[in-house]
């Protein structure tokens, strides 16, 4: 793609991705991000691009950078939030330490393989990346996951 032909498709296509990324993102600025992320992709991609799948292409380029921005967004969250107020109590301190003892037991017992998927997805790692790792499909990944969990909580239960 050349820079002229970029220039075209981005004065044709910008205006409609714009208002796309705005319903998406909810704001100005982090939707004119989003443009410039989902252009950067197409001009990567490289080679001639009819405008009818530049359309395609730039949406789904779009909506793929949101979706990623959010989940790594959603895991600062979950790392960033604070303790309750209140949770100084020593009785909660107790019940909490019991509960993450069993928990930790209960993991240590479980097979490598399930061990190692766990620290992986808990670190957020994505189903992909673990089953790059371990060379299965994503799938296979989030079996795998959810095998471990569902015995983490059978043996914490008991």
């Amino acid at each position: 793609m050349t820079p002229t032909d970029a220039e075209r498709l981005y004065r044709l296509l910008s205006p409609a991705l714009r208002r796309q990324c705005l319903r998406l993102a909810g704001n100005p600025t982090d939707a004119e991000d989003l443009v410039q992320e989902a252009f950067a992709a197409l001009i990567r991609r490289g080679g001639p691009v009819a405008s009818d799948d530049a359309a395609r292409m730039l949406a789904t380029c779009a909506r793929n950078a949101h979706v990623t921005r959010w989940r790594r967004e959603r895991r600062r969250e979950v790392w960033a939030e604070p303790d309750p107020p209140g949770r100084m109590d020593v009785l909660t301190t107790v019940a909490d330490r019991l509960e993450l003892a069993g928990v930790t037991s209960a993991v240590r017992r479980l097979p490598e393989r399930q061990r190692r998927a766990l620290a992986l997805a808990g670190g957020g790692c994505t189903s992909r990346e673990i089953g790059t790792e371990f060379g299965i499909q994503p799938n296979a990944v989030n079996q795998l996951l959810h095998r471990a969990r569902a015995g983490v909580r059978a043996m914490t239960a008991a």
